[in-house]
């Protein structure tokens, strides 16, 4: 099977285009594709390079990697936190610290001048507290998403 690709400048053509392509013998079906622009993709700073380095590193850890029964980081934590890390604004991922995590997770930790947190990433969920001032919020398990992932990092900062 071949396909053909064509690139119209003006969308209004689309619909006639699309219909006429059809008749074409041979023409199994039509789709209609939109291209991804450059002012779509996120801006990745420095943190983020440092942040994605760091999971690059931890990425590369095997079982054992403390001399005890640790577990290499689950593939699937790295591929997540990857994707999160990019959609975060960078303001919001000062003063974290990313550590691997025995179990083969992944943990982010904070201290700060009135705060300390912690969150910790499975594959599939996060477990975090938040201490700030006398006052402890704790999670012992929400769903991993970025827009969860996000609330923590801004109760922490905000």
């Amino acid at each position: 099977m071949r396909k053909l690709v064509v690139t119209i400048n003006d969308s209004a053509v689309m619909p006639r285009l699309k219909s006429a392509i059809r008749q074409l013998n041979g023409v199994e079906r039509v789709v209609a594709m939109r291209e991804v622009s450059l002012r779509s993709v996120p801006k990745v700073g420095k943190t983020h390079q440092i942040f994605l380095q760091r999971i690059d590193s931890l990425s590369q850890l095997s079982d054992g990697w403390d001399g005890n029964d640790s577990k290499a980081i689950d593939s699937e934590c790295i591929k997540k936190i990857r994707h999160i890390i990019t959609k975060i604004d960078e303001s919001l991922l000062k003063g974290w610290v990313l550590f691997p995590e025995s179990h083969g997770y992944l943990y982010f930790d904070y201290t700060g001048a009135n705060s300390i947190a912690g969150i910790t990433l499975t594959p599939n969920k996060m477990v975090y507290f938040v201490q700030k001032g006398d006052c402890v919020q704790k999670n012992d398990g929400v769903k991993l998403t970025s827009a969860n992932f996000i609330s923590v990092l801004e109760q922490v900062n905000g």
